[in-house]
């Protein structure tokens, strides 16, 4: 015979909510319909306990002395209060009594527990966390987020970060630039540019020339970014470029702001630019205009419907008709060349990755950095709940990590998919801080979307 005390309690709320639950539903309503009339769900007859008070009320039965006793917890909280609560987005507060307040003050005076979570207090956490986690990067269709979620949103990007949210950010020396950068690019669909804050920058590689049709004479536009204490951001040549000098007169540079401009420029351009290319400045040719634009047209094409079509054989001249398929439409978030490395069983492809960019200098970040992504493939089985000997192809048994040469890259700019992506980036590479490592940080970012199932084929 075992001695226990059990505890009955309401239906918990708050953050880390799991999927599926009443309160789940509910605050997906709330946050994606705002102040609009929301549809009353089944559970209305439910009461509810914030999370940390149930704890705290186990805690304390656990040091009740009475064995074999059952206490039962109440609360006034009703469903049509939480939703009522949430939809005003902490409209009011129900005060917390001691006396008929939650539950029989019975039990409550024998475990001395009473609850301290007021229902304002609970929906706000409860919703800080769901924006938090839904949308880290903020989100264009929300129009602004709640006062209380941007004081409490754990994500702190520089202002000028494309995945910054305003009021939860913080100022560095791009914000300077942003009105020059938009006015450079007023008149522009397609932005190529580079990114070269060394003091001893004297000359830059020719930029991309004009295309010669007409139609498309101010379609693009040079832009370099350069530190203002170099000889090119006063006297130096530019070579076809539109130099923007970065201040460089302050302290040293973060992680997070010496690779903005390459990993997140969304802000930095004009609402017309649809399309971005990155360069690095050691890019001895650059692509023809017209290729550019081509490819910029090409990578992202429209819904067709399928039809028929009369083809003329060159050989025969005899006419003949054939089905052209209908196709989807398809966006392209980024472009860049795909690195590929000797096959060598006694090492990891992230090893060689590090080793060909590191060239063994391994700082104790990077380090770390290394052993977290060779470990991700053991992470993937755990989370994914996956058998060892589970029939699936060989690929899926393994962290499906591609890596890239960013050296060249493409920016859909226009899409907010693209933008998500390229803030996962963006953070993935600010949380390690080790220098020069981005394609890393993108290797592992494209293989936790291809496991996640968000992310189409690497082509």
């Amino acid at each position: 015979h075992i001695s226990s005390v059990g505890v009955e309690m309401p239906q918990t709320y708050g953050p880390w909510e799991p999927e599926g639950t009443w309160p789940w539903h509910l605050v997906q309503k709330v946050v994606h319909t705002r102040n609009e009339s929301v549809s009353r769900l089944d559970d209305t007859g439910k009461s509810f306990l914030y999370v940390e008070d149930a704890s705290s009320a186990i805690i304390s039965s656990m040091q009740l002395r009475r064995l074999n006793t059952m206490i039962r917890i109440t609360s006034n909280i009703t469903s049509a209060s939480l939703e009522s609560a949430m939809q005003k987005h902490v409209a009011h507060s129900m005060p917390i009594r001691k006396k008929n307040g939650y539950g029989k003050d019975y039990w409550q005076d024998l475990i001395h527990w009473f609850p301290t979570t007021t229902l304002q207090a609970g929906v706000q956490k409860l919703l800080s966390w769901y924006y938090t986690h839904q949308f880290p990067y903020g989100e264009p269709h929300l129009r602004g987020l709640p006062p209380f979620v941007v004081e409490n949103h754990h994500y702190q990007f520089p202002c000028a970060s494309e995945c910054s949210i305003p009021g939860s950010c913080y100022n560095t020396v791009y914000d300077d630039i942003i009105s020059l950068t938009k006015k450079k690019t007023k008149k522009c669909r397609i932005a190529i540019y580079m990114v070269n804050l060394s003091t001893n920058v004297e000359s830059l590689p020719p930029a991309v020339k004009p295309s010669i049709n007409e139609t498309f004479t101010n379609y693009i536009c040079n832009l370099a970014f350069v530190s203002n204490a170099s000889a090119i951001a006063t006297h130096g040549s530019s070579n076809g470029w539109s130099i923007i000098p970065v201040p460089n007169d302050g302290p040293i540079m973060t992680e997070a702001e010496y690779i903005l401009l390459k990993l997140s420029p969304g802000r930095f351009f004009f609402h017309t630019v649809s399309k971005a290319f990155y360069v690095e400045p050691n890019l001895i040719k650059l692509p023809e205009a017209d290729d550019l634009i081509f490819m910029s047209n090409a990578l992202s094409p429209s819904a067709k419907r399928g039809k028929w079509r009369v083809m003329k054989m060159p050989d025969t001249g005899v006419e003949k008709t054939y089905w052209r398929p209908p196709m989807r439409a398809r966006l392209t978030m980024l472009l860049s060349h795909q690195r590929s490395f000797p096959f060598d069983l006694e090492k990891s492809p992230v090893a060689k990755m590090v080793k060909h960019v590191a060239k063994d200098v391994l700082t104790k970040r990077l380090q770390r950095q290394l052993k977290f992504y060779e470990h991700a493939s053991h992470l993937v089985l755990m989370t994914e709940r996956r058998k060892l000997d589970e029939l699936v192809p060989p690929s899926y048994k393994k962290f499906p990590y591609t890596f890239l040469d960013s050296s060249l890259l493409y920016y859909d700019l226009e899409e907010n998919e693209s933008r998500l992506l390229r803030c996962e980036w963006y953070d993935e590479q600010s949380f390690w801080g080790t220098r020069n490592m981005e394609d890393l940080a993108m290797a592992f970012v494209l293989g936790r979307r291809r496991v996640q199932g968000r992310l189409g084929p690497v082509e």
